[in-house]
């Protein structure tokens, strides 16, 4: 904390990728005249010319996607957790949409074996799926809604990626993912409520699934 004090006297100006983050430092004291805003982006040419590859062909009637690091800030652990809630969910419902519903989860890191255990643990093998390393823009054509449970962000970029991909996004309600949500970008729900998730996943299914995206 000393260090952090003696580097914001030094500091002339402030640069943030996320409006969140701006807002948060001027809650910790900073004065607004020192802070800017710079927000992420992306290659979108390159990135446009992506998805025109072959996209994997995943299996299931309803896919969720999710794209990240293996670290605890994006809690792909508490994300599996909601996924099984959903699989309990639907054993109630007689929607074909959600008759067989997945989970693909792009990285690597070292939180994979716990993530495999837990995996195992739950009970859900069949429908949640480590794909470790792939390329995003034909993974993200593959499935039916993008999903993050991530504590805090700045600014994601494959959230971004998935907008332009034009696949349908669900978010936690975290410091980053705001703005999407506030800009009807994305669709919150409260990080970590098992209901709230489900309740969104289950909403977005009745819009059906992206079987004209899914193709390469």
């Amino acid at each position: 904390l000393a260090i952090d004090r003696i580097l914001c006297a030094l500091t002339d100006q402030w640069v943030f990728v996320s409006t969140d983050e701006r807002d948060e430092a001027q809650r910790l004291g900073i004065r607004p005249r020192r802070l800017a805003v710079i927000p992420n982006g992306i290659d979108l040419p390159a990135f446009e010319k992506s998805l025109l590859t072959e996209s994997p062909a995943l299996p299931g009637s309803f896919r969720l996607g999710t794209v990240g690091r293996f670290d605890p800030i994006k809690d792909h652990s508490g994300l599996i957790k909601l996924f099984g809630a959903l699989v309990k969910k639907i054993k109630d419902l007689k929607d074909p949409i959600l008759a067989d519903p997945r989970l693909f989860i792009v990285g690597t890191g070292d939180l994979e074996p716990k993530l495999r255990a837990q995996i195992q643990v739950l009970g859900l093998s069949g429908h949640v799926h480590l794909l470790g390393a792939l390329p995003v823009g034909p993974f993200l054509k593959s499935i039916d809604l993008y999903v993050s449970n991530s504590k805090g962000e700045a600014f994601p970029l494959t959230v971004l990626e998935a907008l332009i991909a034009r696949v349908p996004v669900l978010v936690s309600r975290v410091p980053g993912h705001d703005f999407l949500i506030d800009q009807n970008l994305a669709c919150g729900f409260r990080a970590s409520n098992a209901q709230d998730f489900v309740e969104q996943v289950i909403k977005q299914s009745q819009k059906g699934t992206r079987p004209e995206l899914s193709e390469a």
